[in-house]
């Protein structure tokens, strides 16, 4: 999966890395805390890299169900 276009930046802030997740600050920051998720600190700033980014969707994506019923 790659996340990053052209014109995109290499890494996110907090607010940019929970609106890409879908989910609240406190959520990622729990992430964080957990170890869940990779960053960086750059002079105080915290940053979500992309690798971090897909990391933590690859580790949290749910392969689908095989199917019960068969289409012929």
């Amino acid at each position: 999966m790659q996340i990053q276009a052209p014109h995109e930046p290499a890494a996110y802030t907090r607010q940019e890395t929970a609106q890409i997740l879908r989910m609240s600050l406190r959520t990622l920051d729990n992430a964080k805390a957990r170890g869940a998720i990779g960053y960086v600190q750059a002079g105080g700033k915290i940053l979500f890299r992309n690798c971090d980014i897909e990391s933590y969707l690859s580790r949290h994506a749910i392969p689908p169900r095989e199917s019960s019923w068969a289409i012929n």
